[in-house]
């Protein structure tokens, strides 16, 4: 949602081509006022470039930032927002991110980082959201984790041989 310099770039993408990409990005670069709503009762206003909610893979750099923080099973949504202030802030933050990219830890100070199992997100201005790289729908949204969301059917054949490996004395959780 909103313009994500570099974050957005994909994790395989050699730094320069994700520096000259970004570079490139420079002129357009905007602040929106957004609004998030965490959970059912914390909310944060604040001017930002845009925001990104995050898959638990290694396909972005955005993930990678994360990496260490997430997991498919713990019932979170991850969001990143890009919030630089200035252009030197954003040079500090293309700095930072190529350091990311060669496996340092740490979140680029122009980036937020927010964890919930409910997350809202508004914006002043209606932006285009983006599912998967196509436009789905636009701001107010609203994104929420389901527990017990999804099922999975395995067929009886799996479960007894599941069974049998099993060492005489131990049960089924």
């Amino acid at each position: 949602i909103g313009c994500l310099p570099l974050v957005d770039s994909p994790a395989d993408t050699s730094r320069y081509s994700m520096l000259k990409n970004a570079l490139k990005r420079l002129k357009g670069l905007e602040l929106f006022v957004f609004d998030f709503t965490i959970g059912n009762q914390r909310k944060i206003r604040t001017a930002a470039c845009g925001c990104m909610i995050i898959q638990q893979h290694e396909g972005t750099l955005a993930s990678r930032l994360i990496s260490h923080d997430s997991s498919f099973t713990d019932g979170m949504i991850s969001m990143l927002v890009s919030a630089p202030r200035s252009i030197m802030e954003y040079l500090a933050f293309l700095y930072q991110a190529a350091k990311t990219a060669t496996g340092q830890k740490k979140i680029p100070d122009a980036v937020g980082y927010v964890k919930n199992s409910q997350i809202e997100i508004d914006c002043e201005k209606t932006l285009d959201v983006f599912i998967d790289g196509e436009p789905k729908t636009q701001t107010p949204v609203r994104c929420r984790t389901l527990k017990k969301a999804v099922r999975i059917n395995v067929p009886e054949k799996l479960l007894n041989k599941r069974d049998e490996s099993r060492p005489s004395g131990t049960t089924q959780n």
